[in-house]
């Protein structure tokens, strides 16, 4: 079997994973994200991650996967400033519901983990309707 280093970069610091981002290719997204130490985080010499080359291209199903990761960093932007929620503005209506969805269940993974270290107890429909949107500056009414 081949060994792949899976956060080795080529000449544009363009990573497998960023790769299999951009091209679609969830199979292989799959795969190398099985690898221990992956990092989903890092960005090409523009400050692409994976994340942001999915949504950029549309594929949601592939910013879904990387939504759902522990480790994933949904906040991070491009050198030119370019972030998830500006690019997902970009997809149809019932697609960008589906990854703001994912975002809301990603800040609420964080957020409730922090409170619950200080035994504060946190209902996951304040954080959904009322937190959130005011900190990533959305609005209900920007959703729908």
């Amino acid at each position: 079997m081949e060994k792949i280093l899976v956060n080795k970069s080529d000449h544009l610091g363009n990573t497998p994973l960023l790769l299999a981002s951009q091209k679609g290719d969830l199979e292989m997204l799959l795969a190398l994200l099985e690898k221990p130490k992956i990092d989903p985080n890092r960005g090409n010499e523009r400050g692409c991650t994976p994340l942001l080359i999915a949504t950029h291209h549309g594929y949601v199903p592939i910013v879904l996967v990387l939504l759902k990761l522990h480790h994933i960093d949904a906040s991070l932007a491009s050198k030119n400033g370019v972030n998830f929620l500006s690019l997902s503005k970009k997809l149809k209506k019932k697609e960008r519901l589906m990854l703001y969805k994912a975002l809301f269940l990603w800040y609420h993974k964080i957020f409730y983990g922090f409170l619950r270290n200080y035994g504060v107890d946190f209902c996951l429909d304040d954080l959904l309707f009322a937190y959130i949107p005011t900190q990533i500056g959305l609005s209900l009414d920007a959703l729908f």
